[in-house]
Formats: structure tokens, C-alpha cells, sequence
């Protein structure tokens, strides 16, 4: 038998004051949670029988205690009873008129209770109250045993506020306490926001409702989507969220009428969570954060999907609100999942994440956002219509959003002053960088006791390219020069900006917009070749490349090796005449050493590739060379260069007599 709770919830007993004189919040309220889940049922008589064996399913741990003690009063009516812990077998030795065991925790290995115990508890012809907060802890011979099992349900909005009258005895209505909240508060979270008698009921209410109790919401953040810069089509989807919630509050259009999840990816940094907290701030509800890495830390496989669970239950008691799953991609793929053992656990896992998204049970008022960086090592399955379906990628802030995102973390320090020289060395950093070299800033300036500068930020970005010899920023800038040219002949209308200074001192580096998402072969070859342009120019210049050209994962080698080799063992895009048609995984999730390393023939083809590529930009810059000359001159005097600037440059040089490359031997 089975106990729900009751749709109609009865108020609470104002007799209950006279069980215990001063009796404790926590006391007052599980009397009230034990009435109304026996209310109507035949508990008492079961409950009573000598062999009864009875569950008590309680809403967190900290119940265990008040709601045992409710029970002895209310259904056993007497509080004697022997407390026994789901591992002690060695002292089954009850003077009570009935047993009480609990699971308190998740029992270790190995330990928990034993049949011998289970059999001695049964002869001993009493009630056994078995009380947990988890029933996945339970032992499975013990659940078929029960001969009745009750789920005590949360105190309701109603009982706390009647409650908050008990305790003061301040009877004057109080005004609404909403349900959500009630719905999120933990017994510690009651007991710590307990009142006095000199308290008013309200007061107290107020207590719980204004941050006594630590909210499952993350912080609340004071940045709004307007504050946003740099994620324009972002803001625009959120800002029309935001108007969406409002015509459904109103009554003027239906949930279905509103996008129920966005998935966003991009770069570290680039201000995922960010976006989140404002968006949230924005649309005025509370936004719930969870992520794989908090669920995974519970234990196994079925803690980690009872949190998941708990999170979106939490995220409907809250609703309407904004759940916010960080590294969605940590899910993976279940298509590409590993060994049979691994792949079983993910499949579970990403099964049991498609079911919360689709709402069986319902998430009405719930909007999930998803965040990654990588996004093609999510399940397909994530991105279908009615889950994640609405796909935004952020990018790291250009120069113009830099400065933008620069002011406003500044606030009222270095007003009126020309922040683009910071802006353009700081190009290639995150909005989280920002804020930290504008907080940096303020330090240094703080133990000096003056006021914040220019060159505080300076020294806060790490800067060091200006430091590099003569000889090694020449090489640099035709490096960088090489890219343009390549980048422009190849995509002139997609380029950014050239820059000589990076964030963090990591030397410069060339930004163009992505190139379209259907991509052929052709368009791998075009990436390819502007990405061996640096190297090519330094090859044609001076007589070959420097190791600026390879060397760690971020290197224009690094990358390059990993989009031929994507093209070839993802894409399909291989030669068909070497029998290379093949897929091995998501171009994100591909392990190129170990792929290239076990498969020669893969590596043959790729290095083709990267040799083709090299080949081709080498004759397009020993075509432009002026134009190459030209750009790394500009970078020199001046640090960047626009789109816009590289292309009157292009078109001067294209006007001028070509000249016979005159390789430079020495920078």
C-alpha cells in the first residue's frame, strides 16, 4: 500500500501547541505533514498491527528526526521506540512498543543490512518504521516486506504560514507565501530562519523568502542583456524571451507559443554564463544552474540521475524560470560512446536528459538553456525540435566590444579616456578576461593610492609582444600579413581585423568570419590554405619558417592538421581512390594523434593535404607580395589593421607594378 499526498491539503491543527510546550518549528510543522498524509486512510490500524513493516519516504534527511517523532504521536500515539541505523545488526534489543530504523545515508558497501537483522526485527512482533530520504538505499528485501509505505510531502505555502501564527502567536493574516519558495526550503532552512515570539508571523515569512534561505537559483546578477556587447543575435533572442514571458503572464499568448530551449556554444570565456545570469535578470525570474560535473560528483549512476532529476523538479517548483545546464557536451554522444560498459552508462545518462527535456511530466514555465564549447560532440538527439533546438554561437569580443565591455566593468574610472589602444591589445581575450584585468587594474592603483590609468590595464592584459626584438616583431608581422593576404584573395567580404598584440602576450593573429555551414571539400582546401599563409609568407620572405608557425595545440599547424584530418575521417571528404571513406567519430571529439597514428594511411592523405595547402598560398603570396609588404608595414607602425584597412591596401597594391620577390635573408 501507498500513501500519495493529498490534493486537498488540511490546515493545521491548532491543538498541536499543547503536545510540547515550545515545541520547535520543524516539531509543529512535521505533525502537520504526518496528519495530512494519513488523512483519510486506514495508517493508524495498519500501522499498529505486530507485524507491520512501514516505510516513510521524507523529503530530505533532516525530516528523518521530526517526522519520527510526528509519527509516534500521531499514528502510534507514543513517542517510545527504539532508533535503530541501518548497520547496527548487533542490537536488536527494542523496549519501545515499536521499532524505528533509518538510512541516513547511502550505505557503504558491503554494509547495509543484513537478512539476519531483517529477520530478527521481524520476530520480534512490533510495528518497524523504516524512514529514509532516499529509497535507493533501501534494501530491496525490506521495499517487498512493507506493508505500508507513506511519502511525506514538503509542508505546503499554507502550513509554514499557519506555522509562522503558532510560533508567534501573531494570528493577523499574513499575506501570500508563495508555493515555489515553500517547494525549495530544506528542514535546516526552517529551523535556522526559526522566529522568537516577539517576531511577527510576516516577518518571519519574509525571512524565508529573502535569502535566510540559500536559494537553488544561482546569485543574482545586476548585468541585463542591454549590458551585453559583442553577442548581438544572443541578446536579440533573449530580449524577445524576455517579451514572450510577459504576453504569457498577461494571458496573451500560450507556453506554446515560447521557445523552450537554446543551446549556446562558443569558446572559454566568451561569456556563456554570463549570457545566462542576464538573461534571467532580464526576463525577471530565477535561473537554476546545474551542469553534468555537479550531478556526476553525487556518486554513481543513480545518484547522478536523481540529481538531474531534483534539478528540474527544482526548476518547476521555481518556474517561470531559466535552467541553465553548463557543458552539455559533457554528455556526449551516445552513437560514439566507448567500450559496451561506458557506452551503456552514457546511454542511460543521455536517455534519462532527453526525458526531463521532453517533459513527460510536464516543465511548463521552464526555459532550458544548454552551454558548451564543443557542440559537435553533443547527441543529435539534443538539438531536435522541443529541446535544445535553437543553436546561438558566441565568439570571443572583437576590438569595438572589448572597449564596450571595458567601460562598463570600469563604471565611473577613466571617464572620457580613449580606451582602443587597450581594446586593440587585447584582442583574442574573453569578457571574463576583461573583468579581471579592469579589477587587476584597480589594485595596483589601489596600493598606490591613486587613481586608475591606462597602463594599469596595460600591465593587467600581459602584454609582451612589445618586448620581442626588432628582428622577431618583423618576422611576426609578415607572418600576420601573410594571413591577410590569403584570407582576403580567398574570402574578402569575412575579414575582421589584423593585429600584432594578443591577450596574454601569445603574439598576433588574424580574425575572419566563419565560413558557411555546408562546406565542401573546397572550403576545407580554402581554410587550409589560409592557414599555412603565415607560414607560407615566412618561407618566401625570409627563406623559411619559424617555429611561430607550429608548436603547441593553438598553432596554425595544430589546427590545420585537425581540420584536414576532420575532413577525411569525419567529413567524408577523402580521396575516394585510396579507399579512405570512413568515419571515425565528431570532428571535436577526434584524438588526431591516435588516429593518425594508427591509421598511416589517414596520415599519408592529411599530410597531402597540408602540402597542397602550403604549395597553393606560397604562390598567392609570391603573387601579392606587395601586398604583404604593405600590410606588415602597417602593423608595424600602427599594431592593427581593419577590414577595412586591409582592403585599401590590397587595392593599392594591386595597382602598382608587381616586383620580383626579393627574399630577406635576416628580419
Amino acid at each position: 500500500m501507498k500513501i500519495s499526498t493529498n490534493s486537498t491539503q488540511p490546515r493545521v491543527d491548532r491543538r498541536a501547541r499543547s503536545v510540547s510546550e515550545g515545541a520547535k518549528i520543524l516539531d509543529l510543522l512535521a505533525v502537520a505533514m504526518v496528519k495530512q498524509a494519513v488523512s483519510g486512510t486506514n495508517a493508524r490500524k495498519i500501522a499498529k498491527a505486530p507485524d507491520a513493516v512501514i516505510i516513510l519516504d521524507v523529503p530530505d534527511v533532516d525530516w528523518i528526526t521530526p517526522v519520527t517523532s510526528a509519527w509516534g504521536m500521531v499514528v502510534m500515539g507514543t513517542k517510545g521506540c527504539t532508533e535503530l541505523e541501518y548497520d547496527d545488526s548487533e542490537r536488536v534489543d527494542p523496549r519501545g512498543s515499536w521499532v524505528h530504523l533509518t538510512f541516513r545515508r547511502k550505505p557503504s558497501f558491503g554494509r547495509t543490512i543484513s537478512h539476519e537483522t531483517l529477520l530478527k526485527l521481524l520476530r520480534l512482533g512490533k510495528p518497524v518504521v523504516l524512514v529514509t530520504s532516499d529509497m535507493s538505499w533501501v534494501p530491496v528485501e525490506f521495499q517487498k516486506l512493507a506493508t505500508l509505505r507513506v511519502s511525506i510531502a514538503r509542508p505546503s505555502a499554507e502550513m509554514i504560514a499557519d506555522i509562522a501564527q503558532e510560533i508567534t502567536g501573531d494570528y493577523c493574516v499574513p499575506r501570500p507565501f508563495s508555493e515555489a519558495v515553500a517547494q525549495r526550503l530544506s528542514a535546516n532552512d526552517l529551523l535556522f530562519a526559526g522566529t522568537r515570539g516577539d517576531v511577527s508571523a510576516q516577518a518571519f515569512l519574509n525571512r524565508l523568502a529573502s535569502g535566510v534561505v540559500a536559494p537553488v537559483a544561482v546569485e543574482a546578477s545586476p548585468t541585463r542583456l542591454e549590458d551585453l556587447h559583442g553577442a548581438g543575435e544572443a541578446v536579440t533572442w533573449g530580449l524577445g524571451l524576455a517579451r514572450d514571458l510577459a504576453d504569457l503572464k498577461a494571458g496573451l499568448i500560450s507556453w506554446a507559443d515560447v521557445d523552450k530551449g537554446l543551446l549556446i556554444s562558443g569558446p572559454p570565456g566568451c561569456g556563456k554564463t554570463t549570457f545566462a545570469k542576464a538573461l534571467a535578470t532580464t526576463c525577471g525570474i530565477p535561473l537554476v544552474s546545474a551542469s553534468y560535473a555537479d550531478w556526476q560528483a553525487k556518486g554513481h549512476l543513480g545518484d547522478l540521475l536523481a540529481e538531474m532529476k531534483k534539478a528540474f523538479v527544482e526548476a518547476r517548483n521555481c518556474a517561470p524560470c531559466i535552467l541553465f545546464l553548463d557543458e552539455v557536451d559533457s554528455f556526449g554522444d551516445r552513437a560514439s560512446s566507448g567500450n559496451a560498459q561506458n557506452g551503456r552508462y552514457d546511454l542511460q545518462v543521455v536517455n534519462a536528459l532527453l526525458a526531463s527535456l521532453d517533459g513527460a511530466v510536464g516543465r511548463d514555465g521552464v526555459v532550458v538553456v544548454g552551454a558548451c564549447n564543443h557542440p559537435d560532440m553533443l547527441d543529435p538527439a539534443l538539438t531536435r525540435a522541443g529541446r535544445l533546438d535553437r543553436h546561438i554561437k558566441l565568439s570571443l569580443p572583437d576590438e569595438t566590444a572589448i572597449a564596450k565591455i571595458m567601460r562598463f566593468h570600469l563604471r565611473d574610472d577613466l571617464e572620457g579616456e580613449d580606451l582602443s589602444r587597450v581594446a586593440r591589445r587585447g584582442v583574442g581575450a574573453s569578457g571574463a578576461d576583461i573583468q579581471q584585468w579592469v579589477r587587476g587594474a584597480r589594485r595596483r592603483a589601489r596600493h598606490e593610492r591613486r587613481k586608475v590609468n591606462v597602463e594599469d590595464i596595460i600591465a593587467e592584459q600581459g602584454v609582451e609582444a612589445h618586448t620581442m626584438s626588432s628582428k622577431d616583431l618583423n618576422r611576426m608581422a609578415f607572418h600576420e600579413a601573410g594571413h591577410a593576404v590569403v584570407g582576403w584573395l580567398e574570402r574578402p567580404d569575412n575579414m575582421v581585423f589584423a593585429t600584432l598584440y594578443r591577450a596574454g602576450g601569445l603574439g598576433g593573429f588574424v580574425r575572419m568570419r566563419g565560413a558557411r555551414e555546408a562546406v565542401v571539400r573546397a572550403d576545407v582546401e580554402t581554410e587550409l590554405r589560409i592557414l599555412m599563409g603565415g607560414r607560407a609568407s615566412e618561407e618566401v620572405i625570409f627563406g623559411e619558417a619559424s617555429s611561430g608557425s607550429g608548436g603547441d595545440a593553438t598553432s596554425d599547424l595544430a589546427t590545420a592538421t585537425r581540420l584536414a584530418l576532420a575532413s577525411v575521417a569525419s567529413l567524408g571528404f577523402g580521396q575516394r581512390q585510396q579507399g579512405n571513406l570512413v568515419w571515425l567519430g565528431s570532428p571535436g571529439a577526434l584524438d588526431v594523434e591516435a588516429t593518425l597514428r594508427t591509421r598511416p594511411d589517414l596520415a599519408v592523405e592529411v599530410g597531402a593535404m597540408l602540402d597542397n595547402a602550403l604549395a597553393s598560398a606560397r604562390v598567392l603570396i609570391e603573387k601579392h607580395v606587395e601586398a604583404v609588404e604593405a600590410i606588415a608595414q602597417h602593423l608595424l607602425t600602427h599594431e592593427y589593421a581593419s577590414g577595412e584597412q586591409i582592403t585599401a591596401i590590397m587595392a593599392k597594391a594591386e595597382k602598382a607594378e608587381p616586383k620580383e620577390v626579393r627574399r630577406r635573408v635576416s628580419a
